[in-house]
């Protein structure tokens, strides 16, 4: 068979949909948007900070290393230390 239950009259999604009916009215309409922000800068701006900073980027000089052989020796340490930690770890009982 078939049985059919009496629920009472529950109001809440009414209540629900009508406050996001009277939100929905306190946007402002499309149509009354600006198409682009007032301050936005123009293509010939952005152009010319834009070569600015190349302009200024291809100026720079790296400074020459303080002595020859620098670089490849920090990096020689670097794993020097790193097998230090991995003996370091290994021998850990936890």
């Amino acid at each position: 068979g078939c049985a059919s239950i009496d629920l009472p009259e529950l109001d809440m999604l009414d209540r629900a949909f009508r406050d996001t009916e009277v939100d929905l009215n306190d946007y402002p309409r499309l149509r009354d948007a600006p198409t682009a922000p007032p301050d936005m800068r123009t293509t010939q701006e952005w152009d010319g900070e834009a070569k600015a900073i190349m302009a200024q980027r291809d100026t720079f000089d790296p400074p020459e290393p303080v002595e020859p052989g620098l670089q490849e020796r920090t990096v020689e340490d670097i794993e020097a230390l790193k097998a230090r930690v991995r003996e370091y770890k290994n021998d850990d009982p936890s």
